[in-house]
């Protein structure tokens, strides 16, 4: 009873706080270790930081280098920044890249939602692929956004897709991806 009060006392501490500018936010309310934030995009209302950390080595003793992660944050310099989730994922992996998929809820008091945010990201692998292009179900392509951290190249996307494409600088697809 006692460990239990104290995780959720944890919890509270963790996610229940607000912080004055998101900095100390991703500094203090992400639970790894931020080695380089890669990408802070604002959608709507939202900020979503993209960061490389370390791998759990009981979970994933075969990757040395950093993996890239997610988090979500609500809030303002005026009202103060918190940290509202994930803590997970759901992957893809080819040879040429990576693709992780979260999607971002915001529910009213009567359980109706009032944001959602889906979020496609991953690890650019090959050193050919100049551009990630994103499919969806009708066909329709989009560019996705790219960029570098310490450990790799990366990109990301705020819309819902079935599959992506990596294009070289000369146009050719170099992999392809679908959702399964």
């Amino acid at each position: 009873m006692k460990k239990r009060l104290l995780v959720m006392m944890v919890s509270l501490l963790l996610y229940g706080c607000t912080y004055p500018t998101l900095d100390k936010a991703i500094e203090k309310s992400i639970p790894y270790d931020v080695h380089d934030v890669v990408l802070i995009e604002e959608v709507g209302a939202t900020s979503i930081v993209l960061y490389e950390t370390n791998a759990n080595k009981d979970n994933f003793p075969q990757i040395d280098e950093p993996v890239i992660a997610l988090a979500i944050f609500k809030g303002s310099d005026q009202d103060g920044w918190k940290n509202v989730g994930p803590n997970g994922w759901t992957h893809n992996d080819s040879d040429s890249f990576t693709m992780y998929r979260e999607f971002y809820y915001e529910r009213d008091a009567q359980g109706e939602v009032t944001e959602y945010i889906p979020i496609y990201y991953g690890k650019l692998n090959n050193p050919n692929i100049t551009q990630i292009i994103t499919i969806d179900e009708d066909g329709h392509e989009k560019e996705a956004v790219l960029s570098e951290g310490s450990g790799g190249r990366y990109y990301v996307a705020f819309w819902d897709f079935m599959g992506l494409k990596g294009i070289s600088k000369d146009g050719e697809i170099i992999d392809q991806m679908k959702w399964e």
